[in-house]
């Protein structure tokens, strides 16, 4: 498994020369750990016969993780919640002026 960073540079580092056999099933794996934001891509390639061709996935590696996003909407949802009810009634007036009583 050729693994390439998102330089599309192969990165000789992260590559796999003999990926493991998932028993005795003809089916691989391998991992690899990007170290960079970007686009990543790992090229599978068969080196025997019989010969099956490559397989490429691409990677995308942000700089944030669910658990992070959830906590800023935790702490978005925090704050709208405090926010007065006439306060929010004279908003939807605004937006939908049928609602003014």
């Amino acid at each position: 498994m050729n693994v390439y960073n998102q330089a599309h540079v192969k990165d000789v580092g992260k590559s796999i020369a003999a990926m493991t056999e998932v028993e005795a099933t003809g089916r691989y794996y391998g991992a690899f750990i990007p170290d960079a934001e970007g686009e990543w891509a790992a090229m599978l390639y068969s080196v025997g016969p019989p010969m099956s061709g490559h397989v490429t996935e691409a990677f995308s590696v942000i700089g944030h993780d669910i658990d992070s996003i959830g906590d800023v909407v935790d702490t978005i949802a925090a704050k709208v919640n405090v926010i007065p009810a006439d306060l929010v009634d004279r908003l939807n007036a605004l937006e939908n002026p049928a609602m003014v009583g």
